[in-house]
């Protein structure tokens, strides 16, 4: 789906005043070619809208960062202050973890 369709679900949507079994009949008929989503579909999309500013959530970045490795950072920087993360990050072989 794209901006335009995800724009569409959400007019469908508040057009049935929030109603969920209102706006799919309402999607459909206005737009009979298209695949019409699940129910749910329509609130989630207006509640990632409002907590994420986007009609997708953001992806989670998977973080394996755990207090020893920012202590053997904040250490390996401090001895060379003029290191960059990207070379302790390749030292500790933890570029994932350094950003």
């Amino acid at each position: 789906m794209n901006n335009n369709e995800f724009t569409d679900m959400l007019e469908a949507y508040f057009q049935s005043n929030k109603n969920s079994v209102e706006t799919v009949r309402v999607y459909s008929a206005r737009f009979p070619d298209r695949e019409v989503p699940h129910r749910n579909k329509f609130s989630r999309l207006e509640q990632n809208l409002r907590i994420h500013g986007s009609f997708r959530k953001p992806k989670k970045i998977n973080r394996d960062f755990n207090e020893n490795t920012e202590l053997n950072v904040l250490l390996k920087i401090e001895e060379n202050p003029k290191t960059s993360l990207r070379e302790v990050a390749e030292e500790m072989d933890s570029s994932k973890n350094v950003r």
